[in-house]
């Protein structure tokens, strides 16, 4: 059996771009600032996606990197609260699949 492994690596800086929330079609959406930086993290080979249930998450077919999230992702039942924002660090996910 297969094992799917997800690798962090801290960069300093993050994709560039803008994660927008469209209420009217309940979707998250990614638009990308700049093509040139997109295709150096995902290679030449293009783009496929990981599904977790109605959300996508867009993977570099060359470099196995998590790039953006995307989709179907409806906040109808969110609860406004709060939130005290953890320290964060920019990085990259990498999919890494480990063969038995």
């Amino acid at each position: 059996m297969n094992k799917l492994l997800f690798d962090f690596y801290q960069t300093d800086k993050p994709l560039s771009g803008k994660l927008v929330y469209r209420e009217s079609e309940y979707s998250l959406d990614f638009i990308e600032c700049s093509n040139d930086n997109l295709v150096r993290l995902s290679g030449h080979g293009g783009c496929t996606s990981l599904t977790v249930h109605t959300l996508q998450i867009e993977v570099g077919i060359n470099t196995g990197k998590l790039l953006y999230p995307w989709g179907l992702f409806p906040l109808i039942h969110a609860i406004d609260k709060p939130l005290i924002i953890p320290n964060s660090y920019y990085g990259e996910l990498s999919i890494n699949l480990k063969k038995k």
